[in-house]
């Protein structure tokens, strides 16, 4: 949790396997109680929702919703053209989750 706690943003996503797989969001505000010594893993913290939106939706859309109050941030979803089916898996197993800080791939720590 150091990391997170020194990089100073508000939300940090939390992927699934691959950095490309976002499957929620911590809020660091949520993490302040919490004892970086202690070593929590991410699994143990709340990982809120985060929306999906298709990639043609237009950005005009997307800030409407933001000005909503339902989100600060969107996961763009892309679509498999042979399926049709979104090429992000929204089943993932909470013992596995990352959490994603400037890129790099940290593990649930």
């Amino acid at each position: 949790m150091n990391p997170i706690l020194e990089k100073g943003h508000s939300r940090v996503p939390v992927y699934y396997e691959q950095p490309t797989n976002i499957i929620g969001l911590v809020l660091v505000k949520n993490l302040l109680t919490i004892d970086p010594e202690e070593e929590i893993p991410v699994k143990n913290v709340t990982i809120q929702r985060i929306p999906r939106v298709p990639e043609t939706l237009p950005l005009y859309d997307i800030l409407n919703e933001f000005q909503k109050g339902h989100s600060h941030m969107a996961v763009v979803v892309r679509h498999c053209e042979k399926t049709g089916q979104q090429s992000s898996n929204n089943n993932a197993d909470v013992r596995d989750v990352k959490v994603d800080i400037d890129g790099g791939e940290r593990t649930g720590t």
